[in-house]
């Protein structure tokens, strides 16, 4: 009886500090290095379209003064006999131009207006494209991360009392933190029955986390290819569908070191290609897990 209160109360305490040692899981390099993915500059390089405005409304003074200083002058030469006529004709031919300066600046307003929101949406919808793909990639890592972390489990559940404590991975700090974190003496030299007993109560708890987490990400995968497909038509000749469908086959199929650059390589082409050459694509350093390594 006293025995298996124990064994409900050490259950207790892994699915309390489960949080923690998630996050422990997700932040150790060697094996799940928790990928990053695309920054985007989303300045516009452009002269505001305020201060286009002002040169306009200046430059149009100008030339609407020149324009009835200059009728005037013609009128007073050129017109025998002529005259002004009433105040109230002076003062409907002043609001005539008036009238007709400030439709010039109304016209001018919404066609600079217009073209800078062209700009601007052009600007997004590249962004949310490359975004896209760097999505796909980012998701990916973290499927070929979290099998990583689904393997050190695997290879864990499978020691007895007495096996070597060993730690064949470049991170060793990393590695003999997260065993610590499931309740393993890494002072000791092999593993004990109470080191045993702490590894299965975590991976009761975490293997299931860790399924569910490949699950969701491979269904964000498909949603973000579809995704991908359908803001790629935005873009006409400049990006070819049928090569595109080849690229994000590479993109999610990147499961190890080796495959960094030619990613990089893909998403600097379309970065290239629909004119955002503002574009940046940030990896982590990364050591895939190898079976057998702890």
């Amino acid at each position: 009886m006293v025995k298996r209160a124990c064994l409900t109360l050490y259950k207790v305490k892994a699915l309390t500090s489960f949080s923690a040692v998630y996050l422990l899981n997700l932040c150790w390099k060697a094996p799940s290095a928790f990928p990053t993915y695309t920054r985007i500059n989303n300045t516009i390089k452009s002269e505001s379209w305020m201060k286009k405005f002002i040169h306009i409304s200046i430059g149009s003074f100008i030339i609407f003064a020149i324009l009835i200083f200059g009728s005037i002058c013609f009128y007073d030469t050129h017109v025998q006999n002529g005259h002004w006529g009433s105040v109230s004709d002076m003062l409907v031919a002043l609001g005539t131009a008036l009238i007709a300066y400030f439709t010039f600046l109304l016209v001018a307003a919404a066609y600079i207006t217009s073209k800078s929101w062209l700009d601007k949406e052009a600007h997004l919808k590249a962004t949310e494209f490359l975004e896209t793909l760097a999505a796909i990639f980012h998701h990916q890592l973290i499927i070929y991360s979290t099998n990583s972390k689904l393997a050190i489990y695997h290879d864990l559940r499978k020691k007895q009392v007495g096996d070597e404590i060993k730690f064949g991975v470049k991170d060793i700090n990393g590695a003999q933190s997260m065993l610590q974190s499931i309740g393993v003496n890494t002072k000791a030299s092999s593993y004990s029955e109470a080191d045993l007993a702490s590894i299965n109560n975590y991976s009761e708890v975490l293997v299931p986390i860790y399924k569910e987490s490949i699950l969701k990400a491979k269904s964000d995968v498909d949603s973000l290819i579809v995704k991908a497909m359908i803001l790629a038509s935005n873009f006409g000749e400049k990006v070819d569908g049928v090569q595109l469908d080849k690229d994000i086959h590479i993109l999610r199929s990147t499961n190890h070191d080796n495959n960094y650059a030619k990613v990089k390589q893909i998403i600097k082409k379309y970065a290239h290609a629909i004119d955002m050459k503002d574009f940046k694509l940030t990896v982590p350093d990364y050591e895939p897990y190898e079976r057998g390594s702890l």
